[in-house]
């Protein structure tokens, strides 16, 4: 997460926020956090007016992407290969380098790729069926608004085959930050849509923290009062909110207590939360969660490897009630470079369901060709 003047880039990015907290507690993998860890801890700050210079930046690696886009319908055009990076974050794996990818699943457990690319320049997916069945992602993306690291949303009526890219509004956030970033976002019982993000408070750099904003379209929101999860002195990014029975859980990463450990709230409105208890289920970094049969699963992802590798997999946790959560066993999605589509690592999983029972899997990876750690 990358926090800035608009969803970061030469503004501070909340992706980079979410990417400095990962680093902090599992050798983070994230840009966008890792920027804002410098910026506002936790996010990828990116500064309009510190431009790049051509000569510092690495040669963008054009691709053909195997997805399909509805022109017509499209605010805007998706990425395509890698993007040009902060001088300082040469190397690094912010928004400017990741992909996402698409798979599926019949119970949420076992995924089949689909080997098809949503966006490039895209990090921390968020997935949502809407009540006439379009897949709705939210991400976080570094082009190509003049001012990188902003949210948009990429809308699918057949089930991920092809899409439609729209920006997305989130009026009233000057009163904090000129971006929010790792979008999270809950359909609420009366048909309005809240988007959870991070953004550091007003008046510049500061500790990252979980805000919110309501909608009527989910589309263009308007950012509500005060901040949905603080810890004084301590990072809160990359919220994720799931509903387990009649309660609404936040979690969060950042500079916690316990290695391995996220921030954890309860709301019964899913407006005004309480902190509990921090989370701590086998160094699983909580990305998303969804309400299955019996429960709800929340999936997250785990470093694997010494402490020099970047690698991640994707896993996921269950609870029946909310206040037991077990680790699944095995990994849910392993790095697979046999098709040339993914490097490095997998993370972010963003699961939701479609109308016709399949689970939806939105992930991320490195963009092949990108050289993580090259300065």
């Amino acid at each position: 997460m990358i926090l800035g003047a608009s969803r970061p880039a030469g503004a501070v990015s909340l992706s980079a926020f979410v990417a400095v907290a990962v680093l902090a507690t599992a050798l983070a993998v994230s840009s966008n956090s890792s920027l804002l860890a410098r910026g506002l801890a936790g996010g990828v700050v990116a500064h309009p007016n510190r431009g790049t210079s051509s000569s510092e930046a690495p040669t963008p690696i054009q691709a053909t992407l195997p997805v399909a886009r509805n022109q017509a319908e499209s605010d805007f055009e998706p990425c395509q290969g890698v993007g040009t990076p902060p001088p300082q974050d040469r190397g690094e794996t912010g928004p400017w380098a990741m992909r996402l990818m698409i798979a599926y699943s019949d119970d949420g457990l076992t995924w089949t790729r689909a080997n098809r690319v949503l966006s490039d320049q895209a990090d921390v997916p968020d997935a949502i069926v809407d009540d006439d069945g379009t897949l709705r992602v939210y991400y976080v993306t570094w082009c190509p608004t003049p001012v990188p690291n902003r949210t948009v949303v990429a809308l699918s009526g057949d089930g991920g085959q092809t899409w439609r890219y729209r920006r997305v509004t989130i009026n009233g956030i000057g009163a904090q930050q000129p971006s929010a970033v790792d979008p999270d976002v809950i359909r609420l019982p009366d048909g309005r849509w809240r988007l959870f993000f991070t953004s550091a408070p007003g008046g510049g750099p500061g500790e990252p923290r979980s805000y919110s904003a309501i909608s009527d379209d989910g589309i263009t929101f308007q950012v509500e009062a005060g901040a949905r999860l603080t810890v004084d002195g301590r990072s809160v990014v990359d919220p994720s909110v799931v509903r387990v029975g009649d309660t609404w859980h936040l979690f969060a990463g950042g500079r916690t207590d316990r290695p391995g450990a996220n921030w954890h709230a309860v709301s019964a409105d899913g407006l005004d939360f309480t902190r509990v208890d921090e989370l701590v289920a086998d160094r699983i970094i909580i990305a998303n969660g969804i309400q299955v049969p019996n429960g709800s699963r929340i999936y997250g992802f785990r470093h694997t490897g010494g402490r020099e590798s970047r690698a991640f997999d994707v896993r996921s946790i269950f609870t029946a009630e909310g206040t037991t959560w077990t680790v699944e066993p095995g990994a849910r999605l392993t790095l697979d470079t046999a098709a040339g589509l993914e490097s490095v690592l997998v993370k972010d999983p963003a699961v939701t369901r479609l109308r016709d029972g399949r689970y939806v899997l939105i992930y991320v990876t490195v963009i092949p060709g990108y050289e993580v750690g090259r300065r």
